[in-house]
């Protein structure tokens, strides 16, 4: 793990630890310690999949590459009051009929630990499932900060472009991207 900010490997792995347990945390509990942050979720049928009153910094959308690849794009901001909306899109396509799922990342401006905490999660649901989950960070100049700082761009599968996704995982991306 590279050093964070003169941070020992010691306590930057321990900083870490600590950013993604607390990320898990606020993703579990959406209204947090204060109960200021409520999360807007309306249920659309049995899969709970639907988003409604993001804010204004905050978007996602879901693409199909194909009938077994979802494509997520995510704009804005993912923080602590963001991140549980990501949570529960990702899920809901992690325990779906998806194949492969990538989370397009390439329009984020920010990303907070909660945020780190849900791809983290996601990873972990993927491979419980058996579907991979690709990272696709783009340009995204605060995407790759984070997952360098934080040591998890080896730890997910990450990709600047859906193109350097194995193709035994997709069928077709040419006309999702």
């Amino acid at each position: 793990m590279p050093p964070v900010r003169g941070l020992s490997r010691h306590a930057a792995r321990r900083t870490v630890e600590f950013l993604v347990q607390h990320a898990a945390r606020s993703v579990d509990n959406p209204l947090g310690r204060d109960g200021q942050h409520q999360v807007a979720v309306r249920a659309a049928g049995s899969e709970g999949c639907d988003m409604t009153s993001e804010p204004p910094q905050f978007r996602l959308t879901v693409r199909w590459a194909d009938h077994h690849t979802a494509v997520i794009d995510v704009a804005g901001e993912v923080d602590m009051v963001t991140a549980p909306r990501l949570w529960q899109l990702l899920s809901c396509r992690l325990r779906g009929t998806s194949r492969s799922v990538l989370v397009d990342l390439s329009a984020v401006r920010f990303l907070a630990a909660a945020g780190l905490g849900v791809l983290v999660r996601a990873q972990q649901l993927a491979g419980a499932t058996g579907i991979s989950l690709y990272v696709v960070t783009g340009s995204s100049h605060p995407v790759l900060r984070a997952l360098e700082a934080t040591g998890l761009r080896s730890t997910l599968s990450v990709v600047r472009s859906a193109d350097e996704v194995p193709a035994n995982d997709l069928v077709d991306l040419s006309t999702a991207l």
